[in-house]
């Protein structure tokens, strides 16, 4: 089912701040506020040190392409797209109006010097595996040669990407709707070290919908409209994006001061006095985004069969009933119900009694306590933390939660000092997705890259129907299980609230990073 099918809406009525809505409209306010949970981290567009920078990249950058949350695409940089027979190509046909923020013109010799810079082994860029299909780069995404990348200009308006073999087109685009298109003419005169250093990222400029202004590091930046944005000039005159603690979300939305959360909705705790705000408009809708508990396979004492027990031994029903209250799905991997790919039966059984034998008889070593880092600034993560830990207390394994900022609690779990660890993923329809998490950068469970589940998804990569690739993905969702590189815990719901002066807001797409902004009507 899709998601525009599975939303839920629910009007919202009853008391409410209806003097800042009021007063928003009397003045013809074009101001938007939106919040976010955690700060953004390095500005350089495929550092990505977390999804909070997406928020930031969205507003200033274009990609090629955007994915909707029904899986399907919507065109950016590129208005039209085809793959060759052979699928091992695609020719994007790109849009003739679209100029950077500076006044040049966009081409398609932008497109190519972007990839090249991606995909440079000098180049610090965390998310460049995210080229990994493209010809002339390795699975890292990084180049096998000098400028090998298999990207091609014919002419200002046609671009070719070829790929190292036959590849489904989705899986393709979904990479490619997380790579900003920079300007040629600002990086061309670049040394890798240039590039690499923050400062040259620290005031953005791309061909978005919103031009940078100012910013107060890890509190708030500020953008106004870019009145020759290719798609039209957004309705929105200023921009602000704040960093607000979960805690605060709902306050923020009642009085005014936040038109609307972007990523990770609003906290659970105050979805019941959300939903009675005259001021907001709210919507459930369940989302292919989920938490999993990471555990770190580099660990001598970290076995299959210690991994296997640790994930039967975590009480996923309790999380979604008493912590979700309902608003999410177990999952047992990480593809959920909404995915054509599910397979119901890939089921893992919570047994305390078993998974405390199964420890035993793998020599776990009872007296040791694990490190167990958990990021702050989201409350249902922070508490199906402390949910996991006495869990695991039940079957003799004693934990340590250590809470630190985002940023510096991914260091640590990509640095691979961790026993344990709690994030979250967008996730998406393609069960393809999870091999960034198997392979690479984010490879935080610290499985050999070879790995069978990471295996099976290339094998799916290069399958070119859903009819050769649901027994793939069905594999993978059994050998997942027994392999265990995480414990997949749920999904949860997207609980989105917004300011009534806010028009044509698509929820339903907030869940793979598409927020479309510069369609928002204000009113």
């Amino acid at each position: 089912m899709g998601l525009s099918a599975a939303m839920l809406c629910t009007a919202c009525g009853g008391s409410a701040a209806e003097k800042s809505s009021s007063t928003a409209s009397e003045s013809q306010d074009k101001t938007v506020t939106v919040a976010m949970p955690s700060a953004w981290g390095d500005l350089f567009p495929m550092g990505e040190a977390s999804y909070y920078d997406n928020i930031i990249f969205n507003q200033v950058y274009d990609p090629l392409v955007l994915q909707n949350g029904d899986g399907s695409f919507t065109g950016m940089l590129a208005d039209s797209w085809k793959m060759n027979d052979k699928s091992d190509e695609i020719t994007f046909e790109l849009n003739k109006d679209a100029k950077w923020q500076d006044g040049e013109d966009f081409t398609a010799a932008d497109v190519v010097a972007s990839m090249q810079m991606y995909s440079d082994p000098d180049v610090t860029a965390a998310s460049r595996y995210r080229l990994e299909y493209i010809d002339g780069c390795d699975d890292s995404g990084v180049e096998t040669g000098d400028n090998t990348i298999a990207v091609k200009a014919n002419g200002d308006d046609e671009v070719v990407i070829k790929l190292k073999q036959p590849t489904y087109v989705d899986t393709v685009l979904a990479d490619l709707a997380n790579v900003c298109i920079v300007a040629q003419h600002k990086i061309k005169d670049l040394t890798a070290e240039q590039i690499n250093s923050a400062e040259t990222w620290a005031k953005p400029m791309g061909t978005g919908a919103f031009v940078y202004s100012d910013a107060v590091d890890g509190e708030r930046m500020e953008f106004t409209a870019n009145k020759s944005y290719y798609k039209g000039t957004p309705d929105i005159d200023k921009l602000v994006v704040r960093v607000v603690e979960s805690d605060n979300m709902l306050s923020g939305l009642m009085n005014g001061e936040i038109d609307t959360v972007l990523y990770g909705g609003i906290p659970l705790d105050d979805w019941s006095m959300a939903k009675q705000q005259s001021n907001l408009t709210c919507q459930s809708l369940p989302s292919t985004n989920y938490q999993m508990l990471i555990i770190n396979s580099s660990k001598s004492y970290m076995t299959q069969e210690v991994r296997q027990a640790i994930n039967m031994a975590i009480d996923r029903d309790a999380l979604v009933n008493n912590l979700l209250q309902g608003e999410g799905e177990t999952i047992s991997t990480p593809i959920s119900s909404l995915s054509s790919y599910y397979d119901k039966d890939a089921k893992i059984e919570y047994n305390p009694d078993k998974a405390k034998t199964m420890l035993e008889e793998a020599g776990f070593p009872f007296d040791l306590t694990l490190t167990f880092s958990v990021p702050t600034g989201n409350n249902v993560r922070i508490k199906a933390a402390t949910m996991i830990a006495e869990n695991l207390k039940a079957v003799g394994i004693q934990t340590e939660i250590q809470q630190a900022d985002f940023s510096t609690v991914m260091s640590t779990l990509k640095s691979g000092t961790e026993d344990l660890g709690i994030v979250g993923s967008g996730g998406t329809m393609n069960p393809a997705e999870s091999l960034e998490m198997l392979t690479g950068t984010f490879n935080l469970s610290k499985l050999p890259d070879d790995n069978e589940p990471a295996q099976i998804l290339k094998k799916a990569n290069s399958a070119l129907t859903d009819q050769e690739r649901q027994p793939l993905f069905k594999q993978f969702q059994e050998k997942m299980i027994e392999v265990d590189p995480y414990a997949y815990l749920f999904t949860t719901n997207s609980l989105v609230a917004y300011n009534n002066r806010l028009g044509n807001v698509k929820p339903e797409n907030f869940g793979t990073f598409n927020w479309q902004i510069y369609s928002w009507t204000v009113k």
